[in-house]
């Protein structure tokens, strides 16, 4: 075989090698880009908590990460922190001590007071940083479902109802400490041990570990 033939020979293997190559590296990027969009679908397959239909777009609770469809946000409150609102104290504040709510919503009355404004006022304290969210990482500016929200507008209740035992009558100030304090069970079903005991302080009960 003469070197020209030789050279040719060598030259048509080199390019079928690189043909070869090429085909493997397109076929493991279709592989990719499949499985990339077998991702998508799954999540655009996610269904909405409330209304169990299937929709693209979906907006998610910070907290708890909960999906809600566009039909459903306004419905269920699914919005800004900042734009949310109670306009009552809920039930289940004070891990639904209806004593401790009763003095809240005294003290709201004789202060002139209404819960929406003591809810811009809590907040204000949270920009202010005189008050903290339990979760450090939670913004006024991040969606929040509306469960959520009373769970995070329960929680800067206590820590207002904290700074204001001083402004209190001294039939409420004067009871002692529950044992178990705001993790009391007991505080929300039974009348006389919330009206007996003080249950805005911690837990004295809790092991040392």
């Amino acid at each position: 075989m003469s070197s020209r033939n030789k050279l040719k020979e060598d030259e048509i293997e080199l390019k079928q090698e690189i043909e070869v190559k090429k085909q493997e590296e397109d076929s493991a990027s279709n592989k990719a880009e499949n499985s990339a969009n077998g991702k998508k679908s799954i999540e655009k397959r996610s269904t909405c908590y409330y209304c169990w239909k299937y929709a693209a777009g979906m907006t998610k609770c910070f907290l708890c990460g909960r999906e809600v469809c566009k039909a459903c946000t306004d419905k269920q409150k699914v919005f800004e922190l900042s734009k949310q609102w109670v306009l009552s104290i809920p039930d289940t504040a004070f891990s639904g001590n209806k004593y401790e709510q009763r003095i809240m919503q005294d003290y709201l009355n004789k202060s002139n007071l209404t819960v929406v404004k003591l809810t811009k006022e809590m907040l204000d304290k949270v920009e202010a940083g005189e008050f903290k969210f339990s979760n450090r990482h939670l913004k006024q500016t991040d969606i929040v479902c509306y469960k959520c929200f009373v769970n995070t507008w329960n929680d800067l209740m206590y820590k207002y109802r904290v700074t204001i035992s001083g402004k209190l009558p001294l039939s409420v100030t004067k009871r002692p400490d529950c044992w178990y304090g705001r993790e009391c069970t007991t505080q929300s079903h039974n009348n006389e041990h919330a009206r007996k005991f003080n249950h805005i302080c911690e837990n004295t009960k809790k092991p040392n570990y």
